[in-house]
């Protein structure tokens, strides 16, 4: 009954979760144990990150749609969603309250933060999944979880391993410039292929009036830097792209093969001039230093800001709420502006996006 459980928990989370998931990061807390019913069907609880203006259609829900009716009838797996939240912040808060306060956990989520997996795993209500790979994986993924050890790192502890990698779409997330392409035309300007352009754009932005309210109240860039200038929307990363090979916060392969830390590196200091006197003329938000991701793409959605760099997949969110909110506007996707060197770079979607971990009472 036990490896029963396992099994459909393993299947179920190589073949429905990654449908369930999506393009979100986010899913641990409540309940837990899963339950197996009399007609040999278990069901598996769970939790995820789903933005408030899903719809799903008339009659159906998050637990019961087609992807979930596919799983009951072809895979013998009922899944139940205990609760969703609409971003990563307070998917993290929820799980964490779960554990400080003794909750059970669901059977199977994915979490995406490093430290809460650490948490997770260090507070013994978690599973090591060594055993259950072995015995329930297929033979493609055994090869690739062989072939790519690394993907297990962040959930594993004292040689065991505690969670299931959900590996990146491969270039999905690497970013492109976002822009407002009816702006561009009401200034008569054409789409950047350098960072010099991009300055230009950006002062017209700033100081022509692109929205038409007759006020100075629009930025040129929409930045997040709160969790560092590299990161998953809002990205800044492709500025220092722009002027070295290096990243602030990381550790990449220097040209003689050695470890190298981005931040120390020469190229940052051009980068991080060029950012200073993009914020001394006003392109980029006053606060920008104290914004998050979330935060900072308000002023792309409400109309006050012109650009911004996000991957592929922004143009289901947020681009489409910038279009909501400003009839008229036009949002079109561009390459990055390459430096004075002609370099061109950004952050790279790294191999995993989170971990699936497994409650240990299943």
């Amino acid at each position: 009954m036990v490896l029963k459980k396992i099994s459909a928990v393993l299947t179920a989370t190589t073949l429905v979760v990654g449908m369930l998931a999506g393009c979100t990061d986010n899913e641990p807390a409540s309940s837990g144990g899963s339950s197996e019913s009399k007609d040999g069907k278990v069901t598996i609880t769970t939790v995820r990150g789903l933005k408030d203006d899903t719809k799903f259609r008339e009659g159906e829900d998050i637990n019961n749609n087609p992807v979930t009716r596919w799983s009951e009838k072809e895979l013998g797996i009922k899944w139940k969603t205990l609760w969703t939240v609409p971003n990563d912040e307070q998917f993290n808060n929820k799980i964490r309250l779960a554990l400080s306060s003794g909750q059970e956990l669901p059977d199977v989520f994915k979490v995406s933060d490093g430290q809460l997996i650490n948490d997770l795993i260090r507070s013994g209500k978690v599973m090591p999944v060594d055993e259950a790979i072995e015995k329930y994986a297929s033979p493609r993924l055994k090869k690739i979880y062989e072939q790519f050890p690394e993907a297990f790192y962040p959930a594993t502890v004292d040689g065991k391993r505690y969670g299931i990698p959900r590996f990146s779409g491969g270039n999905g997330s690497d970013s492109l410039l976002w822009i407002r392409k009816d702006w561009l035309d009401k200034l008569g300007l054409q789409p950047p292929k350098t960072i010099e352009d991009l300055e230009k754009i950006m002062d017209a932005f700033v100081n022509k009036d692109p929205d038409g309210n007759g006020k100075k109240d629009t930025i040129g860039l929409t930045l997040a830097s709160k969790n560092g200038l590299a990161t998953w929307l809002a990205d800044g990363s492709f500025i220092f792209g722009a002027y070295g090979n290096y990243e602030p916060g990381s550790w990449s392969k220097g040209e003689d093969g050695s470890l190298v830390y981005g931040s120390i590196q020469p190229s940052m200091k051009k980068a991080l001039a060029k950012l200073h006197e993009w914020y001394q003329k006003g392109y980029l938000d006053k606060e920008v230093g104290i914004l998050d991701e979330q935060t900072a793409i308000k002023s792309f959605v409400a109309g006050k800001s012109g650009i911004i760099s996000a991957p592929p997949w922004a143009a289901g969110w947020p681009i489409t709420d910038a279009l909501k909110n400003n009839p008229g506007a036009v949002v079109e996707p561009y390459p990055l502006p390459s430096g004075p060197d002609g370099k061109i770079g950004r952050r790279g979607e790294g191999l995993v996006t989170g971990m699936f971990l497994f409650n240990k009472n299943l």
